[in-house]
């Protein structure tokens, strides 16, 4: 029994010792913070080629048959443990914790565990079949031929690291340039035993005595070691980046120092309009209002995107000492909040509206009723009898004013209900919901044009309600209108007639609450209008007619895209 200096020894034995040394620093981060299964597979990887390397330099080094099989049997402890702890490593390292369980573990130790029993307690013929030593030149090889249950591992062990590496190397093709160097390292110190083992089975290397595997795990446990302390691999996994960040609703960019895009997540590609495959160019070239960011980075800036969503745009700068690389971006998508505020603003002006009509639309038709109430009662009083005129014309202002009322009340019910009841949206053809209303509305003299069909998109209760205000309002204030058009617009539709039109320095007011052209008018009817409209997400715009009448526009806003 004796020990000889082979040149083979010394690469398995640093190999070992950096293994070995990556095991107790993940044991050590294992207790400073909480265990997670990615760190359990990688310190059980790093031990088992630890004791792989370790058993292969003793091997090396001994020149006795007794010492080189006893050191083979136990470098398979750590041979039979890669396979399996790389896979679950992968798994873990590419977000697929789930899959492991106590389970799939159970299942994938199955051939390791008979294997390493075959190799101890049946060694012959099932593991191995037959191990001698050899001669070459003046160094003592242990040549081992294996049996059928080793070349089963074999078969096994070669399908879960193609499974594992596979894993590893899809997630490396989704990552951005700050992992991708990670990711290398680790799918190259993966992949260099497996390499080895290969070699040495089928001979490809000269001196087919020595396992090269030995070499190969020297490369792999150094590349492992660059990937845990230089790329921080247990710190922060590639696989954070692309499940978090893929998968926020905000979208992100990372660009350089001078606003080139580098890398961006589905969210921005989306909210941005940029093809899959494509992250080349500028930001300041898809959103304008970005070269208004300051260089602090603390400034937010709100603008529109392409696709005409309100968002806030914000940078953090990516810095490493004092020199800055580049930027963090973020897109906010502010649409629903502007909307929910506009919404807020607009129930807001509604109460405001209510509570003026109550207080004051309502309060002529109700002095009307007591005035007359005290003059019938007056009349009654005096000779025990009214005059019929009187009477006839005290019932008539009686009956105005309720009417009156009941429009009034109609209009604030209307109003009211236009934003506090949810729309019941669906596709709806112009034309017919146009002669729908026309036939509900009174609009003695004036005929209806419709000048194409076309679908539109909205609840049809309160759209026939708009029609019917519309055309109401043509018929009590568009003196000398004959017509009232109706047709599509590219991103809504219209209605005008051909009467005097509203001035120029009018038409703000028309839409407020109370605006009216007559003493018998509500002012309410526009609103209504306006209110349906602003609920439907509906901007509402007031020009000239062809015919130089009023017209009606309604089209989208862009807050409701």
């Amino acid at each position: 029994m004796g020990w000889q200096q082979t040149p083979y020894v010394y690469p398995a034995l640093v190999a070992a010792l950096v293994s070995g040394g990556l095991a107790v620093y993940g044991l050590a981060y294992r207790h400073r913070r909480d265990p997670t299964v990615t760190v359990d597979a990688f310190v059980v990887l790093v031990a088992a080629i630890a004791v792989w390397a370790g058993s292969e330099a003793v091997a090396f080094a001994r020149t006795d048959f007794e010492s080189k099989l006893l050191a083979y049997r136990l470098g398979q402890l750590g041979v039979v443990a890669v396979p399996p702890a790389w896979t679950f490593f992968a798994l873990a390292y590419t977000g697929r914790e789930r899959r492991i369980t106590r389970y799939s573990v159970a299942a994938a130790l199955v051939v390791p565990v008979l294997t390493l029993v075959s190799v101890w307690l049946a060694p012959y013929p099932f593991a191995v079949s037959e191990a001698h030593i050899v001669t070459v030149g003046a160094f003592r090889y242990l040549y081992v031929t294996v049996g059928p249950v080793y070349w089963l591992f074999r078969a096994y062990s070669y399908l879960l690291s193609v499974l594992g590496s596979a894993l590893v190397i899809t997630s490396a093709l989704r990552m951005s340039s700050p992992y991708g160097n990670q990711a290398a390292l680790v799918v190259g110190a993966s992949l260099l035993p497996f390499v080895g083992e290969l070699a040495s089975t089928f001979g490809v290397l000269p001196d087919d005595h020595v396992n090269y595997a030995a070499m190969f795990l020297s490369v792999s446990a150094l590349a492992f070691g660059v990937a845990v302390f230089r790329y921080h691999l247990l710190d922060v996994l590639p696989v954070a980046r692309t499940t978090v960040v893929d998968n926020m609703r905000d979208g992100i960019l990372v660009t350089d120092e001078r606003g080139r895009i580098i890398d961006l997540n589905p969210q921005a590609r989306r909210m941005l309009n940029v093809e899959d495959g494509t992250a080349a160019g500028r930001v300041s070239a898809i959103v304008p209002a970005y070269d208004r960011l300051d260089d602090d980075g603390a400034s937010v800036v709100e603008t529109t995107t392409p696709d005409r969503r309100r968002v806030e745009l914000s940078r953090t700068p990516i810095t490493r000492g004092d020199r800055r690389y580049g930027w963090i971006v973020t897109v906010r998508d502010v649409t629903t909040r502007r909307q929910n505020e506009r919404r807020i603003d607009r129930q807001r002006r509604r109460l405001e509206q209510l509570a003026s009509t109550v207080s004051h639309d309502l309060e002529g038709p109700i002095d009307v009723g007591r005035k007359w109430l005290d003059v019938l009662s007056d009349a009654a009083s005096d000779d025990g009898g009214v005059d019929d005129a009187l009477l006839r014309e005290g019932l008539d202002e009686l009956e105005h004013a309720n009417d009156r009322i009941d429009t009034i009340t109609d209009d604030l019910a209307a109003l009211t209900r236009a934003e506090s009841q949810e729309l019941d949206i669906e596709p709806l053809a112009l034309s017919d919901v146009a002669r729908v209303a026309w036939h509900t509305a009174e609009t003695p003299g004036l005929s209806l044009d419709v000048v194409a069909s076309a679908s539109v998109r909205g609840d049809r209760g309160r759209l026939l309600r708009l029609f019917e205000n519309l055309f109401r309002n043509v018929a009590d204030h568009a003196d000398c209108a004959e017509t009232v058009r109706v047709g599509p617009l590219p991103d809504g539709f219209f209605v005008e007639d051909d009467g005097p039109g509203v001035p120029e320095d009018e038409r703000e007011r028309v839409l407020r609450h109370g605006y009216s052209s007559t003493d018998g008018g509500t002012g309410l009817g526009l609103s209504v209008v306006q209110a349906i409209a602003e609920a439907h997400g509906w901007q509402v715009r007031l020009t000239d007619g062809e015919s130089g009448g009023a017209r009606f526009e309604f089209v989208r806003s862009e807050l409701d895209e």
